[in-house]
């Protein structure tokens, strides 16, 4: 029988025959042909391909179709079975493979499998060790191959699908050698930059993938991409492409895939690596190349990205992974030029960068070698160097040009294209073991010379710039272990001894002299030049310990040394003048033993300062200075430096570089700690004209300020110490005592005063309660109540923390009281209008909407006072202090308080006058049967004169308050508080008799409109004023003249009506009668009688 197997790249016949051995013996070739190998009964003949093995079996066919009658047949299905498909279908299977091993399918078998999958398969074939199984659509082995089987068998596999479709597949089973070598790729991972433009089709990146099988179909290698993925594809010559457009993926955001490459040998083994594909806008720089490299200077190149624009690029050498040069360089370029200090190696690479808006795409890494060798060309370049040359076009040899000009390699020392700059060593700050030193610029090969800090005899100390060859720039010489200088080390040494020595009893003039002249030495050091002094060069270790051995002498009892110590008290004093002279600004010193500190600090001109504490001793806090200046603060702890000092008190010294005075008005603040509390001390200042210590300007303010402070106001800044009062005290003025006393009484008694005010008003029943009038005067008890405070609480607490608050606080009760005249004037001045104006209709004496005025008059003056402190429209500083400061006006005091007080003010004064000159005006046109109005009027021109009076008194007081510094003005703010109380309650008065008198008549009276009482109507016929005075009442009321006890139409009536008035003929009209009767049986109405 004739077998026909046919592999991937593999054609064989065989030929058996079991029943003829004759045959068998005759060993008839049949050639073969294929890639190049032969087989036939000997294994060494040579082979062509498949057509012409087809062509070979065609030709033989004849011969042996009498011995071999079955070949024929075979030939003419193979040949009818590629003229049909075109294709080969097979399975492999190794030799000696187990049972249940998978059979290897050829790509072109597993194609149509794949396509058929949902179709029910049946197996036709005479070999009794493979089956098919049609679930899985697998071949499988049901028994061992034996190992010396190597027959190719035909076989067809019948393939039943829906619609009634039956497809046979003719294929051949091939027992092969086993497979041992899977497909490798080149690498695990893989990164493609994809611009994001490109169309389906094009390549994105390819994999390479190797397999070392000799075998051809064992080689032979499938490419698939696992996974779902819609935009890209694999194809099996390892290329990856574009199957989706990829407009619709973020850029530069990486996509994840997963490659596997498997093999059709068998068994069929695989293998899988990783690839990234990040979609760009840009392109990656390609052709990166290095054009010059060597230990001196790169040079490298790179051509532009051909899709999108590159803004910039970063170009990145590595060596052995780490990164040894990165930098930026400009988008329109495509050289760059690196002068770094390469060794020679060929380790290194080169990765180009494209930079856009959206992201950054990398090239390929480019390996490179530097070497030592250099090219050399012509150039122009300074004596300083030679030109760097490089490749240029046409591979010519030149000087490198860039946007820069040319290029030259400088010699050491040289710098600049042209290498015409000179290298310099910079100037720097150094803490040296001789002290902090200052160098300066020196150009290289050349030297800076110092000052030693430390040594007085003006020794220089020599410091050389130097090349460094290795890091290519220039360095400063080591002078760390020079002796030139003095050390610092020994000048503190001698300090502690000093020190030491200061402290050793008994002590004497000299050896007090001997200390004050290596003190004296100090300031003749370099490193305390006031001129060079800064807070980074200042040696503070140095002063620390100058300033305790000033501590241990200061500190001593001066005056238990034999000898006259006054020149040894004045050079002492001079010396910490000239110490904390040559401080740096801002700067603060303390001796170890806290008995001396040293402050100094700026003074800016038109800016608030505050509190600055120097140790634990002194305090001060200066006002707003009208010039910039530096302020020196010396704080000592106990000291008889000075006259009559003992040392149990503490010494402040304030100074002024430019001796700049306090503004005028202004004080500062000054605060000082005593180590005895049981002593009723003052602040006291030096002062050296009568060389002695004087309280002149000097104000005590709290003895308990801040835990212990005695706090004093002081209007020039000196020398100040505390001393006990009791040698300041002078015989009792009682004069002075009354002055200073009188403001706190009189307040009391405004207070009661007002309070009795309130009472008055609120208390009685039957009447109406002017609001307006109750919030007046609980605003005024309150600007009393704080005035009080402001007197007498800081005797005994400080009130300096809460001066703004206080201030806030009487700013509203002044905008508030004023707005609240301001009120019952308006009111007084309606009232009076109403009477003058209209005497038909009953007086109403209850003011309109007074509860909404109130409210107003009490949110308008917060707001106020809210946005002056806010927008710091303050004028006067310390209200709690005896001497409180008058600050610059400004824009947000005259918005806040001035303007509204003026408008006020003014409208409070004009609404007053204007009530008593209408009210002077009715009271002249009122009829005599009005006289009850006429009365309400009085009162009410009397209310607006009383209301003018107190609001002329209670501001006048208001703001006298702020000045009460002397005793004749306390005088005069006592004599306004009593005149404000008499002037309050005749106000108060005035009102109550307003309201209570409304009250009355109103109840009382039997007659509305504008109707008398009986009484009232019998005194004023008694007096005769109807007969006698007809014409005042008939120019009181033209028009509408009234004869009572009469109606229009004659009727009598007893009642007393306005509806009885008749034409104005009869009020002139005077009967001729000679006396009137009056009987008034009831109190019903008058029954008059003429004669």
């Amino acid at each position: 029988m004739l077998l026909l197997s046919s592999g991937v790249k593999l054609f064989v016949i065989h030929v058996v025959n079991a029943e003829s051995a004759a045959v068998r013996s005759k060993k008839v070739p049949i050639a073969i042909r294929t890639l190049g190998y032969y087989h036939s009964t000997n294994p060494t003949s040579k082979l062509y391909d498949d057509d012409a093995l087809l062509m070979t079996a065609s030709m033989m066919l004849p011969k042996l179709s009498g011995a071999f009658p079955m070949a024929h047949p075979t030939v003419t299905a193979i040949h009818r079975h590629r003229r049909e498909n075109n294709e080969i279908y097979e399975i492999r299977i190794y030799d000696s493979a187990a049972p249940g091993t998978k059979a290897t399918l050829n790509e072109a078998f597993e194609r149509v499998l794949r396509q058929s999958k949902n179709c029910f398969a049946q197996l036709d074939t005479d070999v009794e060790w493979i089956e098919f199984d049609s679930d899985r659509m697998i071949f499988l082995t049901t028994v061992d191959i034996p190992p010396a089987h190597s027959l190719t068998q035909p076989a067809i596999l019948h393939l039943m699908c829906t619609s009634h479709k039956v497809q046979s597949i003719n294929f051949l089973i091939h027992v092969t050698r086993r497979n041992r070598h899977p497909p490798r790729f080149s690498r695990t991972e893989n990164t493609f930059y994809v611009p994001s433009v490109l169309k389906p089709g094009f390549e994105v990146g390819k994999l390479t993938i190797i397999d070392h099988d000799p075998i051809i179909y064992n080689s032979q290698i499938g490419l698939s991409i696992l996974g779902d993925e819609d935009h890209f594809l694999s194809d099996k010559n390892g290329s990856i492409m574009i199957k989706k457009s990829m407009t619709d993926l973020q850029l530069y955001k990486p996509i994840e895939l997963r490659v596997l490459a498997i093999d059709y040998g068998s068994p069929q083994l695989y293998s899988t690596t990783n690839i990234t594909i990040i979609p760009v806008s840009v392109s990656q720089p390609a052709n990166v190349r290095v054009n010059v490299a060597n230990t001196e200077y790169q040079i490298f190149e790179w051509d532009a990205p051909e899709y999108g624009i590159a803004e910039k690029y970063k170009l990145t050498v590595k060596r052995r992974d780490i990164t040894i040069l990165e930098h930026e360089i400009d988008g329109q370029d495509t050289i760059s030029l690196s002068q770094d200090k390469f060794s020679a190696g060929s380790d290194y690479t080169i990765t180009v960068t494209a930079l856009d808006v959206e992201g950054e795409t990398p090239s390929e890494e480019h390996k490179f070698i530097v070497s030592k060798d250099e090219i050399h060309c012509s150039g122009e370049c300074d004596k300083g160097g030679l030109p760097m040359c490089y490749y240029g076009k046409f591979n010519k040899i030149e000087q490198y040009r860039d946007k820069t000009g040319l290029h030259c390699l400088c010699f050491d020392g040289y710098s600049g294209p042209q290498c015409d700059i000179v290298e310099s060593c910079h100037g720097e700050h150094g803490q040296e073991a001789f002290g902090a030193v200052q160098w300066s610029d020196a150009p290289v090969n050349e030297s800076a010379f110092i000052s030693c800090p430390y040594n007085s005899d003006d020794t220089k100390l020599q410091r050389q710039c130097v090349w460094d060859d290795k890091h290519r720039h220039a360095v400063w010489e080591n002078v760390s272990t020079s002796d030139v200088c003095k050390k610092q080390s020994s000048i503190l040494v001698h300090l502690g001894v000093l020190a030491n020595y200061a402290m050793k009893e008994p002590q004497t003039v000299s050896g007090i002299m001997a200390v004050q002249r290596f003190l004296d030495t100090i300031m003749t050091f370099p490193a305390f030049d006031p001129t060079k002094i800064t807070v980074q060069t200042y040696d503070s270790t140095i002063a620390e310990h100058a300033a305790q051995v000033m501590d241990t002498v200061i500190s001593r009892n001066l005056s238990l040394i034999p000898g006259n110590i006054s020149n040894v008290q004045h050079h002492l004093d001079r010396y910490i003048h000239q110490f904390v002279s040559r401080m740096p600004v801002p700067f603060t010193l303390e001796s170890s033993k806290e008995g001396i500190q040293f402050k100094t600090f700026e003074w800016h001109a038109g800016l608030d300062t505050f509190p600055t504490n120097v140790g634990r001793r002194c305090y001060v806090h200066l006002p707003k200075s009208i010039q910039t200046d530096v302020v020196r603060v010396v704080c000592m702890r106990n000291t008889t430096l000075y006259p009559i000092l003992t040392g149990d008190t503490p010494v402040m010294s304030l100074e002024m570089d430019k001796d700049t005075p306090l503004p005028p008005g202004s004080k500062a603040l000054i605060g000082l700690r005593p180590q005895h509390k049981n002593v009723n001390y003052t602040c006291a200042h030096f002062d050296e004209k009568e060389n002695g210590w004087s309280i002149a300007g000097v104000t005590v303010i709290s003895r308990n300020f801040n835990n212990g402070f005695v706090l004093c106001e002081t209007t020039h800044l000196s020398l100040f110490t505390l001393l006990p009062e009791s040698l300041f005290v002078r015989k009792t003025d009682w004069f002075s005592l009354l002055g200073s006393n009188v403001v706190t009484f009189t307040t009391s008694i405004s207070i009661i005063v007002v309070f009795l005010c309130i009472i008055l008003i609120v208390c009685p029943s039957n009447h109406t309660v002017d609001t307006s009038l109750v919030m007046f005067l609980s605003t005024l008890l309150l600007m009393h109540f704080v005035h009080l405070v402001i007197v007498v609480v800081p005797k005994y607490i400080p009130l300096h923390s809460y001066d703004l608050h206080i201030y806030a606080l009487l700013e509203y009760c002044i905008l508030s009281m004023i707005l609240l005249l301001a009120i019952l004037n308006v009111n007084i001045e309606l009232k009076v209008k109403q009477l003058v104006t209209d005497f038909n209709n009953p007086y109403d004496p209850r003011p309109r909407h007074s509860f909404l005025k109130s409210f107003v008059a009490c949110v308008i003056p917060v707001a106020l006072t809210f946005l002056s402190v806010y927008f710091n429209g303050v004028l006067i500083n310390h209200v709690t202090s005896k001497k409180p400061t008058l600050l610059a006006a400004n824009i947000a005091f005259f918005s806040t308080f001035a303007v509204p007080f003026g408008v006020l003010f003014f409208v409070t004064v004009s609404y007053a006058t204007h009530s008593m000159c209408l009210a002077r005006k009715g009271l002249k046109k009122t009829p005599r049967w009005a006289d009850d109005r006429e009365a309400i009027m009085r009162e009410l021109s009397s209310a607006a004169a009383a209301s003018l009076l107190v609001t002329l008194i209670l501001f006048t007081d208001a703001f006298l308050f702020f000045v009460k510094t002397t005793m004749m003005r306390n005088i005069i703010i006592a004599i306004t508080q009593i005149a404000l109380d008499a002037a309050l309650f005749i106000f108060t008065c005035y009102f109550c008799s307003l309201h209570f008198g409304s009250s009355s008549a109103s109840t009382e009276s039997d007659f509305t409109g504008n109707t008398l009482s009986t009484d009232r109507r019998n005194q004023d016929l008694s007096r005769d004023r109807l007969l006698d005075n007809s014409d005042k009442s008939a120019s009181a009321s033209p028009g509408n003249a009234t004869l009572h006890g009469f109606r229009a139409n004659g009727t009598m009536n007893n009642g007393y009506s306005t509806q009885n008035s008749v034409t104005s003929a009869y009020s002139s009209f005077k009967p001729p009668v000679d006396s009137i009767y009056i009987d008034e049986p009831e109190h019903t109405g008058p029954l008059v009688s003429i004669v």
